[in-house]
């Protein structure tokens, strides 16, 4: 039962209760005293609820956090708000309901619905951490007992799904969090959005104070979250912990790089945002409106602009290498930012008024630039001017493009390319077709190409310089047809059909270029039975000398291919065959000079003497082939002997006829004489050999140089130039002073 007291009637009630209290509990002790019997006042009067004092030391006063971080003690405000002063009954005890209390006997705190339920009717939550904070011994004698009333009443709350706020926390200097106020003493709340995130405005506010080196208590604000998503609020706890996470690792990297970014942007308080912005507008407005046709290189005000142009894109590049100095760092900062859930700016202005989830990649470059808003635009802004800028370049070079004295220069150009195709082609033509009659009338074809190349060269390329000419005066002219000024144009019309008059001319000229090929045939091939002759009479000549050569060279091949000796054969007929190598040779050049003179429409005579050639070819081959043959058969007997000698100069296991064995003779039977006639036949037979091998040498090098792929003639050519060397390891010299001579008794070669 519920009573209504009118606060002015308060205090004599509160003295009438207590006077009631007593009396019933005395009562009540007689009654339960006795040992039988009833107790007729008990089943008339029953015990009257008393009021507990509005300061009993149980009574734990209840707080109140609005949406605005305002905390009301409703334990004062309210009977003054109300006019009245609700109270609720507890067994014989009569309790204000706009207190929580401690139960006298337990000390363990009570339920309270009315203060949960009013404070959540009014758009707020009871703030049970604020409580604690500001009356802890109201909660327990020890803290054991204030825990556990703290953890009762926040059960409760969670019970009556009244938590609705998530304060700001942050991490004291013992890492213990702590909520956050402002100067006001109100506490910062996470706003959220219709989403269950931090919105710009909450994400902005909580990035300053981050700045403030106070690390966010994340896990007690997560928890505090999911309290509020479990009494049916809004809250995306995933997003909300990747926001507060992000705020956190933006912090850390904005400390550890602030000091970087100040040094490497401090450069930038030379500049002026505002004289750059208008400098940029100027260009912009300026090139986008210029006329093509009436601007250009010797126009001082294109000159100008162009000049400044080039100047305040080099003033970017210059203020993009500073900003280089910390792209990786603002990247990654950014990025940071830009992941976070949460609203984008919607331009330049918002970002510097209102940076958001971009308050702290902000505040590093606002930091470092002295919070100077200028620069600071100037940081965001100037590659898209610099990008705004080279959008211009295909503009500027149309404006380059058409030149100062254009028409008078292309004009100009189209006058010589008419002086080319009336007075110079023709006059080489001219030169063309009267040397060919001489040459038909002569009849000289060893002199044809002499005499008509020179002429038909000069007039092909004659014919390639005005065609060059006239398609790069067409290209010049095809590359200012999308200029679209109307002068311009029309002059270009009128050079456009002086130019086509021109080019009918250059086709007829191309028409009488594609009859020379044939023209020059017919020529040809009315001298070109001068040429078979010639051909004919080399034909003769080799076939000749390819006869006598295999006349000559037969019984060294027979030899070769019984495996006999070649060497006798070859040497009584080489000097014979030498001579008859040296005539074909010489035919050979001829075939040369013929086939330079004959053109590739005389397909019969050109196969012909390409077949001779390769006859003549195939026989020198043959022939370089058997006297390769027969110098290495006749080398070979001449190593074998050189590694045999090494072999006795060397041999370890002192055979009979090795120096080694020689030695160790001498030493047993100290005989000198044999010692010494030993030495003297192994350096004897050393000289021999040496000497023969560098013959064979020479002629190895020769046929080398003919043959350079020739496996075996480079192994014996590396081979016997490694021994005949007159110093190294494997030489022949090396190999006696190193194992006979130093090995000879000392004296007995005295």
């Amino acid at each position: 039962m519920k009573f209504l007291i009118n606060k002015k009637k308060s205090l004599n009630l509160r003295r009438i209760y207590l006077l009631i209290y007593f009396l019933g509990y005395i009562e009540t002790a007689f009654s339960g005293g006795s040992s039988g019997g009833s107790n007729k006042l008990e089943s008339i009067v029953a015990p009257v609820p008393v009021v507990l004092d509005a300061n009993d030391f149980h009574a734990i006063s209840a707080y109140c956090l609005d949406q605005h971080g305002k905390v009301e003690n409703i334990s004062e405000t309210f009977p003054s708000k109300s006019g009245y002063t609700p109270t609720f009954d507890s067994g014989i005890t009569r309790y204000l309901s706009y207190k929580f209390y401690r139960d006298p006997n337990t000390d363990l705190a009570r339920d309270n619905n009315m203060i949960f339920n009013y404070c959540k009717n009014q758009n707020q939550e009871v703030d049970i951490d604020h409580m604690y904070l500001m009356e802890p011994k109201k909660f327990g004698e020890n803290i054991n007992k204030q825990k556990t009333n703290f953890d009762f009443l926040q059960n409760q709350k969670k019970f009556y799904k009244g938590n609705l706020y998530i304060p700001l926390n942050v991490l004291d200097s013992r890492g213990a969090p702590q909520r956050f106020q402002d100067d006001s003493r109100k506490y910062i709340l996470l706003g959220l959005d219709d989403y269950g995130i931090m919105s710009g405005e909450t994400l902005q506010k909580i990035s300053s104070i981050r700045l403030e080196n106070r690390p966010l208590a994340i896990d007690t604000m997560i928890s505090k979250a999911q309290d509020v998503s479990a009494s049916g609020n809004k809250v995306d706890i995933a997003k909300l912990e990747t926001q507060l996470k992000g705020v956190q690792e933006l912090g850390d990297f904005y400390a550890n790089n602030i000091n970087l970014a100040k040094n490497a942007l401090s450069g930038l308080k030379e500049y002026s945002y505002i004289s750059l912005s208008e400098t940029v507008k100027k260009l912009i407005d300026y090139f986008q409106n210029a006329e093509i046709g009436n601007a250009n290189t010797e126009d001082a005000k294109l000159n100008n602009m162009l000049s400044l142009y080039s100047t305040t894109l080099n003033t970017l590049a210059t203020i993009k290498l500073k900003k280089d100095k910390i792209r990786t760092v603002f990247n990654s900062i950014n990025e940071i930012a830009k992941n976070l859930p949460g609203e984008e700016p919607r331009d330049l202005n918002e970002l510097v008024n209102s940076p958001k989830k971009y308050t702290i990649p902000f505040r590093l470059i606002s930091d470092s630039v002295s919070e100077d808003s200028g620069l600071v635009k100037l940081f965001y802004t100037f590659e898209t001017w610099e990008e705004d800028l080279k959008k211009l370049e295909g503009k500027i070079t149309q404006l380059k493009s058409v030149k100062a004295g254009f028409i008078k220069n292309i004009t100009t150009k189209i006058s010589a390319l008419q002086g080319s195709v009336d007075k110079d082609y023709p006059k080489k033509k001219r030169d063309f077709e009267k040397g060919l009659n001489n040459v038909i009338t002569q009849g000289e074809v060893t002199v044809f190409n002499t005499i008509i190349d020179p002429l038909y060269q000069a007039l092909e390329k004659e014919s390639k310089e005005i065609n060059a000419e006239y398609s790069n005066i067409f290209q010049s002219i095809e590359g200012v047809n999308n200029i679209q000024d109307e002068i311009f144009q029309n002059t270009l019309t009128q050079i456009k059909t002086t130019l086509n008059t021109i080019a009918q001319k250059i086709q007829t000229i191309a028409a009488y270029q594609e009859t020379l090929p044939s023209t020059i045939q017919d020529s040809y091939s009315k001298i070109l039975s001068q040429k078979v002759e010639i051909f004919n009479a080399l034909q003769v000549d080799v076939n000749d000398n390819i006869t006598k050569i295999s006349d000559l060279t037969k019984a060294t091949t027979e030899a070769i291919g019984k495996d006999d000796d070649a060497a006798p054969s070859w040497e009584s007929n080489v000097t014979s065959i030498n001579s008859l190598i040296n005539n074909l040779v010489q035919d050979k050049e001829k075939l040369g000079i013929l086939l330079a003179q004959t053109k590739e429409q005389d397909l019969n005579l050109k196969t012909s003497i390409v077949t001779l050639n390769s006859r003549i070819d195939f026989t020198l081959q043959d022939i370089t082939t058997i006297k390769n043959y027969v110098v290495l058969n006749q080398l070979k007997p001449y190593y074998f002997a050189t590694i045999n000698l090494i072999i006795k100069m060397t041999d370890k296991f002192e055979a009979p006829d090795s120096f080694p064995e020689a030695l160790r003779v001498y030493h047993i039977e100290k005989d000198q004489t044999a010692l010494v006639a030993k030495y003297q036949k192994i350096s004897s037979i050393k000289d021999t050999l040496k000497a023969s091998l560098k013959g064979y040498y020479s002629l190895l090098a020769d046929i080398k140089a003919a043959n350079p792929e020739n496996a075996e003639i480079i192994v014996y050519k590396n081979r016997i130039e490694s021994l005949i060397a007159d110093q190294g390891e494997y030489c022949l010299d090396t190999l006696f002073d190193k194992n006979i001579k130093e090995n000879m008794p000392v004296n007995i070669l005295s």
